[in-house]
């Protein structure tokens, strides 16, 4: 080992005081020189002005004097560029966010296409999954279009705070943040771009007391736009739970969150068909409304399982726009959605043993 590898060596032990991480393992030793008895040392700070350089100075100082053949060292300083932070705080923020969601099952419930369902059966399984006795919370990620705190009983209240962090709101044991419970008016639109949805999604993660769940269920907002795809990138080691309608339209483009998550390396749990018939109550007779054939190809397509069907219910829709979930409250329909939410969480524990 020369000199310069001896120097790297001892400056890994290191450590920024702020960020708590070896100045070698963040990329902030951009330069060494060695020559007889001297080194010369460039450190590159987030900010010129950082209030700790004369601690690492003295650090670094330390750790090469230590160093046989040493005699002498130059610590100076430069200033990261704006992607060279940009990169160390994102790493940082995943590895808070990684430590965040550690011991908890996070289904991303998602769809190519709208209206097929997915917030409403976002807020039925996640009180089902409660009623099996886990701890489960529901992060409203569909940040245009949300309609969870409607769904769960929730419109009109506002999440608290305490302790520098939100409270989120909770409704039989299931906890719950939505864009919609932080602005006055709910049929104003949401402008936002990209950057600005990752930024929020951050902080409904890191900035949210979630206690200890065992499942968060995550209401995706429909397409393949930057907003899933910041879910995904954000959330890497979840589940997706496709939904989609029998027709052949919603399915073909239903089935493109799936590739998406491919593509991220974001398991898929599932596919649940919703909307499959229609039972009349009059004569029994079972429609399909929709057509049928096309969730099995979008399954192959996939490689991913049907995890169920769910029936044209008309109460499964009224009760969840009046805030109570027939998986909640009760109702027709609720039986099947209990089923599903129980292979749900079989093959969500199937797929953590591969």
């Amino acid at each position: 080992m020369d000199l310069k590898e001896k120097i790297y060596k001892a400056l890994e032990k290191v450590q920024d005081p702020e960020l708590k991480k070896s100045l070698v393992e963040l990329g902030m030793v951009e330069e060494v020189e060695a020559e007889g008895g001297s080194a010369k040392i460039k450190i590159v700070l987030t900010t010129k002005g950082c209030p700790l350089k004369n601690k690492i100075k003295s650090d670094v100082e330390q750790a090469v004097l230590e160093i046989e053949g040493i005699k002498e060292v130059e610590v100076i300083f430069g200033e990261m560029s704006p992607e060279m932070k940009k990169r160390i705080f994102f790493n940082l923020d995943m590895e808070k966010i990684a430590q965040v969601f550690k011991n908890t099952n996070v289904v991303l419930v998602g769809s190519g296409k709208g209206g097929v369902g997915k917030s409403t059966l976002t807020a039925n399984f996640a009180f089902a999954a409660g009623k099996l006795g886990f701890n489960v919370g529901i992060l409203d990620a569909d940040f245009y279009g949300f309609s969870i705190p409607r769904l769960v009983g929730l419109e009109g209240l506002r999440v608290q705070g305490r302790n520098n962090k939100m409270i989120p709101l909770e409704r039989n044991g299931v906890k719950v943040i939505s864009v919609g419970s932080f602005i006055d008016n709910g049929d104003r639109p949401i402008i936002w771009r990209g950057p600005v949805i990752g930024g929020v999604l951050k902080q409904f993660i890191l900035e949210v007391d979630w206690g200890n769940l065992d499942y968060l269920f995550v209401d995706l907002p429909p397409g393949t736009g930057d907003a899933p795809l910041s879910v995904m990138n954000m959330l890497p080691n979840s589940f997706l739970l496709v939904i989609t309608t029998p027709q052949a339209s919603a399915s073909h483009i239903a089935g493109r969150i799936g590739f998406m998550a491919k593509e991220v390396n974001v398991k898929i749990l599932g596919i649940v068909e919703n909307m499959s018939f229609f039972t009349c109550p009059n004569c029994g007779k079972e429609y399909r409304i929709f057509g049928k054939g096309e969730t099995e190809g979008m399954a192959k397509s996939l490689n991913a399982p049907i995890l169920g069907r769910i029936p044209l219910v008309p109460e499964i829709r009224e009760k969840s726009d009046d805030g109570n979930p027939v998986t909640l409250r009760g109702g027709q329909g609720q039986d099947v959605l209990n089923e599903i939410t129980q292979v749900i969480i079989k093959r969500v524990e199937e797929l953590k043993k591969k």
